[in-house]
């Protein structure tokens, strides 16, 4: 890849007092740390937590939005942005209570290099099941080696299913199958790819499911002949309550 990486971390959030201080704890460790924009859909009134961080964007809603829409508006500040060759900035999509592996932008990096055609990568994703607090060492998680229970459970896009739309809480379910498309929890885009399907947005619709508006944007760049793929060696964690 010619020319210096630049990438940035976008993080939507409804409750910021919540796991989102452990996951920037997580982007903070990545080598070089990105740059970091959230969006803040809290409840009016509800205090901002008190978080430093060089550099750091933050976009607080006056009233909650949608996944989507919030997406949409750290999309556009990314581009906006965006340093040097637009082909050289890429964006990291997290949910608050994704935790990214130390070398992840590496592992990114190096499949990025290796494809133009490739839009978006996701790493596998792990479960981190907390029984404690997440308070310091206080923390007792138990770790569980599985993909994340609203990825896809087919081999092409065009098929896709989700899994876990019966029950509320059975999202704890372990694929059967490596999924194809990244899971909407976690995942890595190429913001020229972006640009390319749309100059101003919106890239994600803006109503409905994150899951499936993920998805939308998958299949979208699929249409323009881009590729979408999960690396499996890359890693990063999600936080989920045990039941």
């Amino acid at each position: 890849m010619a020319g210096s990486v630049h990438w940035s971390a976008l993080v939507v959030a409804d409750d910021p007092n919540a796991m989102l201080p452990e996951a920037l704890r997580g982007l903070e460790a990545l080598s070089p740390p990105p740059s970091v924009t959230v969006v803040d859909n809290a409840p009016a009134g509800q205090k901002r937590p008190d978080i430093v961080w060089p550099g750091l964007r933050w976009l607080r809603n006056p009233r909650p939005q949608s996944v989507g829409h919030s997406y949409n508006q750290a999309i556009e500040l990314a581009l906006a942005h965006a340093q040097g060759e637009l082909e050289n900035n890429f964006a990291l999509l997290i949910t608050p209570d994704v935790i990214v592996g130390t070398d992840l932008l590496q592992k990114l990096d190096a499949l990025f290099d290796a494809e133009p055609l490739l839009a978006v990568v996701g790493p596998k994703l792990r479960r981190a099941y907390i029984a404690g607090s997440l308070d310091g060492d206080r923390r007792e998680i138990e770790f569980s080696d599985t993909l994340d229970g609203i990825g896809i459970t087919v081999n092409w896009l065009g098929k896709a299913n989700f899994i876990g739309r019966g029950d509320p809480d059975d999202g704890q379910q372990i694929l059967k199958k490596p999924p194809y498309a990244p899971s909407p929890a976690c995942f890595a885009v190429r913001l020229s790819a972006l640009r390319a399907l749309s100059a101003h947005g919106p890239w994600f619709q803006e109503s409905g499911e994150w899951p499936r508006v993920a998805i939308g944007l998958f299949r979208r760049l699929e249409g323009a002949e881009y590729r979408l793929t999960v690396a499996t060696e890359a890693v990063s964690w999600r936080l989920t309550p045990r039941v």
